[in-house]
Order: C-alpha cells, then structure tokens, then sequence
C-alpha cells in the first residue's frame, strides 16, 4: 500500500508540473481564422494544432476558417472585428505583417496586430535543378560575382518572406542577383497567432500558455519535423521584444525592396 501510494504521489507531482495540466482547456469551441487558403503551410499548422489539441481537450473543437486575400492581409485588416472573448485567433506571419503595411496596400497597420504566441520557423533554402552548374552555395556566390545581374532567384511572391531573403542574400554577400516572383505557398517564414485586440489580458495569457503546451507537445513535434518546420517558443512575455527586433531586422531589407524610401 505504502508503494502503491508513494507511486499516486509521484504521478500526481508528475502531471501537476506538466504545462498542459497546468493550463486548463478551454470551456468553447475555438475558431481559428486564417488569412490564406486551404492547403498551404499556415493551415498545415492549424491542422497540427487541431489534432493535438482536440486530444488534449477532447471536449471542444478547434474550428479552422478560411478568409484568404491579399496574402493575409485581409484577414488581418478585420481581426479586430471578431469577439474579444479568448474564443477567437487569428494565424499570423512574418515578414507579412511588417512589411505588407510599409508598402502601403493593406488596411492595417503593424501595431494593430495583436500577437500572443509565434510557434514554428520555416528556414529558406535555395534549390537548383540537377543538372545546373551550381553545386553548393560557393558557386552560387562566385558565378553572382562573375557575372552580376545574371542570375535570377525564383521566389514565391512579391514583397513576400521569399523576396525579403533574396533581398537580404544580396545584403549580407554583396552580390547582385535578380528575383523573380512566382505563385505559391512558400511564402510564409514565422507561424504564429494574435487575437483581437479588445481580448483581456488573461485570456492572451491563458491562450499563449495553451499553444506553449501543444508545441511542446511529443506529437506535434514529430508532426512539426515530418512538415520540415521548426518549432520555436515565443510566448506573451517574450512576444514584444521579438516583434520589435524582427521590425528592425527588416527594416535595411524592406529598404532594399523599395518599401521605405
């Protein structure tokens, strides 16, 4: 018996520590809003979110919508519109929504998003066909520099995370390349979530704590691994530094693409 309860004990410390017990679920279904289209990297992360959360809370449901337009922008030009009730998230990126409002397209501003958590990082690569001549990055440079304004980059949209890194490659190296911007959906760089910005407090910190708990979750990062993101832990004590320093990093690139004259 004296084992038997000693075992309880050590369990019960074990699952009291855990930050998913320690963070209730929800008491309603959550709708988690999403500026782009089915099928793309931001709602792959959802959908991650969803599973796992569902059998953390299997009581509510994580509903995924879909406003797609303007690469996000409009979704996050309305986000302000929606119940500030702890209910309601909205899927946010970056460079997006720093440098969409320097261009001056879109009807937000970057301090009007509310972020409470930035979850996952997708790196940059830069890839070339088999047979091209260019076999590491020490070519790339070396062909850019023999032959500047030549070569061209391919990327996934205008003013988008692919061309703000062709423009800081270009930065860093010294070299001079041309982009080129295609459709896709390989424009999304830092995955996160905001919320309307009449939310409370406490319910930015209970979600942000809540969206902690499934990153650090063993399933989410073997499905986060599988996805070929990297998972990253910026919760709502760090959340505005971190704003303010990717603002500033962008800022010599947003330059480079003629956002800030």
């Amino acid at each position: 018996m004296r084992i038997f309860f000693a075992a309880l004990l050590a369990l019960s410390a074990a699952l009291m520590s855990s930050p998913l017990c320690a963070q209730p679920c929800p008491d309603k279904n959550i709708n988690y809003w999403q500026g782009f289209p089915p099928g793309g990297e931001a709602d792959q992360s959802a959908r991650h979110q969803q599973v796992v959360l569902k059998k953390k809370c299997p009581l509510i449901e994580t509903i995924v919508q879909y406003k797609p337009g303007a690469s996000g922008g409009l979704m996050w030009s309305q986000m302000n519109s929606l119940p500030g009730d702890g209910l309601n998230i909205v899927g946010i990126t970056l460079p997006h929504i720093v440098l969409q409002p320097m261009e001056g397209q879109v009807q937000y501003k970057t301090e009007d998003i509310t972020p409470i958590y930035f979850f996952r990082y997708m790196p940059d690569a830069i890839v070339v066909p088999e047979a091209s001549p260019i076999k590491t990055f020490q070519d790339l440079l070396r062909m850019a520099k023999e032959q500047p304004g030549k070569l061209t980059l391919a990327g996934s949209g205008s003013n988008s995370a692919n061309h703000a890194a062709h423009e800081k490659l270009n930065l860093i190296t010294g070299i001079q390349t041309i982009y080129v911007p295609y459709k896709g959906t390989g424009d999304l760089v830092y995955g996160g979530i905001g919320v309307p910005k009449s939310t409370p407090m406490e319910a930015r910190r209970r979600l942000s704590e809540l969206w902690s708990a499934l990153n650090n979750d063993p399933e989410m990062k073997d499905l986060a691994t599988k996805a070929g993101f990297d998972l990253i832990d910026i919760n709502i004590d760090r959340v505005d530094q971190f704003m303010k320093e990717r603002v500033q990093a962008y800022i010599p690139v947003a330059r480079r693409m003629g956002l800030i004259k």
